[in-house]
């Protein structure tokens, strides 16, 4: 089931007031990454989700909470981690006037 068709069952039930619907999004969304690729769009889209989830629960008077968390930074020391901070670090965008390159 997706983040929006679980939303969407969430205002249809709908939940208990009070409840909160937790989106998990990526860090990705706030700044890309490297690693991401087209991703960091999509993740920044669950963000907007989240926005659209409280705008329809607010408009019906449910008492649901819509949020989306977007954790910063991967975690050092796992796999992932490890290797987004490699390519940090070898990898440096910078604009010149001959658009992006890698210093």
């Amino acid at each position: 089931m997706s983040r929006s068709e679980v939303g969407r069952a969430a205002l249809a039930r709908p939940l208990r007031p009070h409840s909160t619907v937790v989106i998990v999004s990526s860090g990705a969304a706030l700044g890309g990454s490297p690693l991401s690729g087209g991703c960091a769009g999509a993740k920044r889209m669950q963000m907007f989700l989240a926005d659209y989830l409280q705008y329809a629960a607010d408009a019906r008077d449910l008492g649901i909470r819509f949020v989306a968390l977007v954790p910063r930074q991967l975690l050092v020391g796992t796999p992932i981690g490890e290797a987004d901070e490699e390519l940090r670090h070898r990898t440096r965008p910078a604009v010149t006037g001959k658009g992006l390159e890698a210093i």
